[in-house]
């Protein structure tokens, strides 16, 4: 189809700066554009299209461009109106879509409104079958996980958008945890800054202590020691999360932690040279404790040696299992 476009100027006040049906811009910086702007103009023009009924122009391609220059206090611009080419709806959605993919790779969130976008306008099955086009598979299941990625707060979807809560954890969220669960889960998440591996553990050991305790993630979360963590204003993130994870790791597995800190505990008793370090069993399972012994030359490690032989007390950790 030929589009056609007329070259026309508008105040800005005539355009509608909300997320619109072609929009798919989310978490970004206008710095460096609005320094162009300042610098060259506006070189390419942004699309627009007049809805019948409505007075304000809908942008279809140029939505940063038409917020940085709001944000630089500018009255008019330039565009170019697309309007008279009656193009469908989902024709200028593809036709924003393409030019954006031309420059750059959507964020999941962008991805999310693409998806969201299109399904007002086809069908489920065609909107699926189309998700390679953003380098998604097609799929049912991450169809579903795209959908409501834009029912979570800003805070969430700045995490999505940023890479820090990556789609592999809302695939794994997706698998174990209902919609509401899914949700608290990803704002601690979010507010704990937890790294990738640590998300997954998170996700896997709230699971487990849900399945075996029959609790809902609500409920497990509002223990009186989770709570006080998370209020507690002079730790930081990582020091919140270890804690939290120690609390969760106690509820899941209570006699293993209570076999570990009573280990620490007469370890702490025996006073052992540096460069030595005892080692329990795994999961206190069997009787076969290991010694560490950290040497650089011959001479060092027959000190070490020796010093194990001397080693008093010994008894105290071999009789906990």
């Amino acid at each position: 189809m030929k589009i056609i476009k007329k070259h026309i100027r508008l105040p800005l006040s005539m355009v509608d700066d909300t997320l619109g049906p072609y929009c798919m811009s989310y978490n970004f910086s206008l710095t460096a554009l609005i320094n162009s702007i300042k610098m060259h103009g506006i070189i390419n023009p942004p699309l627009i299209v007049f809805k019948r009924g409505k007075g304000r122009a809908h942008v279809v391609s140029g939505y940063r461009r038409v917020i940085a220059l709001k944000q630089m206090n500018q009255s008019e611009t330039d565009f170019f109106d697309v309007t008279e080419s009656g193009m469908s709806e989902k024709e200028l959605l593809m036709l924003n879509l393409y030019e954006n993919l031309t420059i750059r790779e959507l964020n999941p969130v962008e991805k999310a409104m693409v998806i969201s976008n299109l399904s007002k306008m086809v069908s489920e099955d065609e909107v699926i079958e189309f998700m390679p086009h953003i380098n998604l598979s097609s799929d049912k299941r991450l169809y579903n996980i795209f959908i409501e990625i834009l029912s979570y707060p800003d805070d969430i979807k700045r995490s999505i958008a940023s890479g820090h809560i990556p789609v592999k954890t809302l695939q794994s969220l997706s698998d174990k945890f209902n919609g509401e669960s899914r949700k608290i889960i990803l704002d601690l998440i979010s507010k704990l800054k937890l790294s990738f591996n640590y998300q997954l553990q998170f996700i896997d050991i709230l699971k487990d202590i849900s399945f075996n305790k029959k609790q809902e993630v609500i409920d497990i979360l509002n223990d009186p020691g989770i709570v006080a963590v998370i209020k507690r204003d002079k730790m930081n993130p990582p020091q919140k999360a270890k804690a939290i994870m120690e609390t969760l790791k106690e509820m899941r597995y209570p006699v293993l932690r209570r076999f570990q800190r009573e280990f620490s505990r007469r370890i702490s008793t025996l006073d052992l040279p540096e460069g030595i370090r005892i080692e329990p069993p795994p999961y206190f399972e069997s009787d076969q404790f290991k010694f560490e012994v950290r040497f650089s030359n011959e001479d060092e490690l027959r000190k070490n040696l020796n010093r194990i032989l001397r080693i008093k007390g010994l008894n105290r950790i071999t009789d906990i299992t």
